[in-house]
């Protein structure tokens, strides 16, 4: 018996077909969904961070990581236009800010980036902050204003190394220095024969005179003292208890000295003029001029005493700067003994020292230390005219030679030379006169200074009436330098200095 065949009780369902209608509108977004602005303004901004960091790697941009180079780079840049996308994209996306900040400051971030790396080369790992920022800036002006500062004092170094503009104005100017040739040729004369006539070693000679065979002497110890020729020291005059430069602003510091009928004259730096009777060692004061800081020398002829004020400026402890600002306020005074007046016969003398009659007894003979030169005074006319320039060194005292009854003996404590190893420097070049005045008060003296730039040279010059050099002396060797006077007794000359004992050569023929 045939089996019935059993039908399928399930039913193929077909596929419902669509109407376009309805699948068009499927396939549209919708605009207004906000999710789908958050995520166009996500793909958007990510975009624009993917194109900033690739600008960033194809320029090879290699910040640094040191904070210590701030200063680094201070070139001048171009100016760069920050493209903010954090507020392009407010604008385009107001609807979603939030969102889009925090995808938008990864792309702020790169631009700055890529900018500061042009401004600064700076990259700090930890804080990028707007402080680290300002102070990148910062470093980068601070640079450019250090850079041209530097070129402005620059400048004015040079301007017044070369002119002193400002500083110090040079008022005087020297002469090329003569060459040491002929009558000044070098020798060994005064190392010959030579020996010592005062042997203190606590102090030296600096001014002398004779009274019969008795040397009288002013001391670097600020004594007044006799020298007899049995070597027995007699002090005559001692104002000073210490050997202080503050000691000697109250007590004094006797320096030119003349014995004139047993009475000796001193001129004190400090206090003026005074005497000293031989017979009973009394002291008396003559005059000091208010005027004047700082005497020095004198000469007696007649019933008048000359004497000298090297500056109106300075007192003795500080006439380096005197000499450093090559200041003429010296003067030349005159006291008449009779009448006990003093008088000012001349004004704006530069650095007068010493100061002698002539052989005529006609004029007197100066000393201008820092123009180098004699100057002549005629006392009946009162008219000056220069009787030597150009001396070889800048001269200190003057003394008659007795032993020729005609001409000068004049001492040299700085000599001068061709060559730039000399005094000469600071008369060309004020700024370093300007800045050595400033080194005298804390780090270097003159004389030290004077041994930089030269050296210890002895030198003493005999000038005729004419005012000619015809004779000199020397000591190249600096045994005897700094020579502050030469005078002749009994065919001998003796020598004081600044330096060194009292010493006496014999009078060449």
């Amino acid at each position: 018996m045939q089996q019935p065949v059993e039908k399928s009780t399930s039913v193929e369902k077909s596929p419902v077909e669509k109407s376009p209608s309805v699948e068009a509108e499927e396939e549209m977004p919708d605009l207004n969904d906000p999710e789908l602005a958050v995520a166009a303004t996500k793909i958007q901004s990510t975009f624009r961070g993917h194109k900033a960091r690739k600008q960033i790697t194809e320029k090879q941009i290699k910040p640094q990581h040191s904070t210590k180079e701030v200063f680094s780079n201070c070139s001048d840049f171009s100016d760069t236009s920050f493209n903010f996308s954090l507020l392009s994209a407010i604008v385009v996306y107001q609807n979603s800010f939030h969102a889009l900040f925090a995808e938008a400051f990864v792309d702020f971030k790169s631009i700055f980036k890529m900018v500061r790396s042009k401004i600064v080369s700076v990259e700090v790992v930890k804080d990028k902050g707007p402080f680290r920022r300002a102070l990148n800036v910062f470093g980068r002006t601070l640079c450019y204003v250090l850079k041209h500062v530097f070129l402005i004092l620059l400048a004015f170094f040079i301007l017044c190394l070369t002119h002193g503009f400002f500083l110090l104005s040079p008022t005087l100017t020297l002469e090329q220095p003569r060459a040491y040739t002929g009558v000044l040729k070098p020798n060994n004369y005064l190392l010959k024969e030579k020996q010592l006539f005062f042997t203190d070693t606590n102090s030296t000679v600096l001014r002398f005179d004779w009274a019969n065979d008795d040397m009288i002497a002013s001391l670097s110890s600020r004594k007044v003292v006799r020298l007899p020729s049995n070597g027995e020291v007699h002090t005559l005059y001692d104002p000073c208890a210490d050997d202080t430069e503050e000691e000697a602003k109250i007590c004094g510091f006797p320096l030119g000295l003349r014995v004139r009928d047993r009475i000796v004259y001193v001129v004190d730096s400090y206090l003026g003029l005074f005497q000293i009777n031989l017979a009973d060692d009394k002291f008396e004061f003559l005059s000091k001029p208010q005027e004047s800081k700082f005497f020095n020398d004198l000469a007696v002829f007649g019933n008048k005493i000359y004497f000298t004020s090297t500056t109106s400026s300075y007192h003795q402890e500080q006439y380096d700067h005197n000499f450093l600002e090559l200041e003429c306020t010296g003067k030349l005074f005159s006291y008449d003994i009779e009448e006990k007046t003093t008088v000012e016969i001349l004004s704006d003398l530069c650095s007068p020292i010493g100061i002698e009659v002539s052989t005529d007894e006609k004029c007197l003979i100066i000393a201008e230390f820092a123009k180098a030169q004699l100057t002549k005074y005629n006392i009946a006319s009162g008219q000056t005219r220069v009787f030597i320039s150009n001396l070889p060194g800048f001269p200190d005292s003057v003394r008659r030679a007795k032993s020729r009854n005609t001409g000068y003996w004049v001492t040299f404590p700085y000599t001068r030379s061709p060559g730039i190893k000399n005094f000469d420097i600071l008369y060309r070049f004020p700024f370093i006169r300007k800045l050595l005045k400033w080194m005298d008060d804390y780090l270097i003296s003159l004389d030290e200074f004077h041994q930089t730039v030269g050296s210890p040279y002895g030198l003493v010059v005999h000038i005729t009436e004419t005012g000619l050099v015809n004779t000199s002396h020397h000591d190249p060797s600096g045994t005897i330098s700094y020579l502050s006077q030469a005078a002749e007794y009994n065919d001998k000359l003796y020598l004081g200095a600044y330096s060194h004992q009292h010493i006496v050569v014999p009078i060449p023929k």
